[in-house]
């Protein structure tokens, strides 16, 4: 796949260079310390494809999946921020009783609706549904590991997760928000807070910069391309843009264009912020079988 960049990035702040390095190191010394004591006949390789250790690698991602309340209280502040600001009309929590995590009313009486995922580069990002009825949808990505890459895995969302199913599947996405509790803070230092007129914003105990916010074509087609929405044209991503007191220069947009070939279909992605082109895909095949529709949203 081929990419351009400028010296911009996909997201301005970066992961530690050594977590990653570290974090494989560890790994392959638990792998041989666990075959050591509980499989003393077998290789690590064989160890690591019994069903105990695959168990227990299932366990533990359960475990850390699981632990979503603090990410679940970070977003309810936002959320009642917004609400005593007069930016949103009302909130409700809706996990586990519909098709997303959140529904919002605007002060207009649209109906936004948010699915909140982790780090997008892994498989259940592409695992969203658009509900019925709403005006406005959002992903909204948080990652509080702050040995993660977050320029590699929104990148991967945007191309390889969230943008194939918005073509195969008809997946309508608004817009995309990447913002969480160590955003801002020593783990994880946003460089948008250097310059002028950014502020950090006290949220119950949170310190809060600008999210990163990433807006969506309104439809995306099946052959040709297809333009992001702009910001103004959305209700739910404008509050929150003005409830940080962000930059509309941070603002980035997103582009797909699709092209139908013998045997499929190829998309590029780019990404822009301001005036400049932040990065941009070459034609990728997609190989998933596409949803029975009229093909041409």
């Amino acid at each position: 796949m081929r990419c351009l960049m400028s010296s911009a990035q996909v997201v301005p702040c970066s992961g530690d260079p050594n977590v990653s390095p570290d974090a494989d190191k560890i790994l392959a010394f638990m792998r041989k310390a666990a075959a050591a004591e509980f499989a003393p006949g077998l290789t690590v390789e064989e160890f690591c494809r019994t069903p105990a250790y695959l168990l227990a690698v299932e366990r533990g991602r359960g475990q850390n999946a699981a632990a979503t309340l603090p990410k679940k209280n970070f977003i309810a502040s936002i959320l009642d921020r917004m609400l005593a600001l007069g930016l949103i009309a009302s909130w409700i929590d809706t996990t586990g009783r519909g098709r997303c995590d959140y529904l919002i009313v605007m002060k207009s009486g649209r109906r936004v609706a948010i699915e909140a995922k982790g780090n997008l580069d892994g498989n259940s990002a592409a695992i969203f549904e658009r509900p019925e009825g709403v005006d406005e949808f959002y992903i909204w990505s948080m990652s509080s590991n702050a040995g993660t890459d977050l320029r590699h895995g929104i990148w991967s969302g945007l191309h390889s997760r969230l943008g194939v199913n918005i073509v195969t599947a008809d997946e309508q996405i608004d817009g995309l928000i990447v913002l969480d509790s160590i955003c801002g803070t020593a783990q994880r230092p946003c460089p948008k807070l250097g310059q002028q007129g950014e502020a950090i914003t006290i949220v119950g105990r949170f310190q809060v910069p600008p999210p990163c916010i990433f807006m969506f074509p309104k439809v995306v087609t099946r052959d040709g391309l297809s333009r992001s929405q702009p910001l103004n044209d959305t209700e739910f991503a404008s509050a929150l843009h003005e409830c940080f007191q962000g930059r509309d220069s941070d603002v980035s947009f997103v582009d797909y264009e699709v092209l139908s070939e013998q045997g499929g279909l190829s998309r590029q992605t780019t990404l822009r912020r301001g005036n400049h082109l932040i990065k941009q895909s070459g034609f990728t095949k997609i190989n998933r079988r596409l949803t029975e529709k009229t093909g041409v949203r």
